[in-house]
């Protein structure tokens, strides 16, 4: 599993959703478990490419 995911804002199926966020699913400091969302965007494709982006720099 990735450590940055783009996921849709809504429970709506994927295919339906115009907003969608990029989190980043390592615990972190918070330690309660929830994901921390990085950004928010209009598109799959965008937030897609953002998260490509932060695990190549990750690696």
């Amino acid at each position: 599993m990735t450590r940055f995911q783009a996921r849709p804002l809504s429970p709506a199926s994927a295919t339906e959703a115009s907003e969608w966020i990029v989190i980043d699913t390592s615990p972190g400091d918070r330690n309660d478990g929830s994901p921390a969302i990085i950004s928010h965007h209009n598109g799959r494709e965008r937030a897609q490419k953002e998260a490509d982006t932060l695990n190549r720099r990750r690696a």
